[in-house]
């Protein structure tokens, strides 16, 4: 019988996990629920405003320029 170490710290056996499967099928769970957390899906949004996709190419060296005069800004 394979025994299996989980987050806590705790042993479970291929028993145990049969005991509990037969449990969760006549929807016996053990413990309390616990609150619901629900929040948006998706990463937070990078500014209050829409944001918008610029890409384009150009020739290294103007490239250059404008970084130059981003930083002196």
């Amino acid at each position: 019988m394979a025994e299996y170490r989980i987050k806590g710290g705790y042993t479970l056996t291929d028993e145990d996990f049969g005991r509990m499967a037969e449990e969760a099928e006549r929807g016996e769970y053990p413990g309390t629920p616990g609150a619901w957390v629900v929040r948006p899906q998706g990463r937070p949004a990078l500014a209050d405003e829409g944001l918008v996709t610029i890409a384009f190419k150009v020739p290294r060296s103007q490239r250059d320029a404008l970084d130059r005069a981003l930083a002196v800004g």
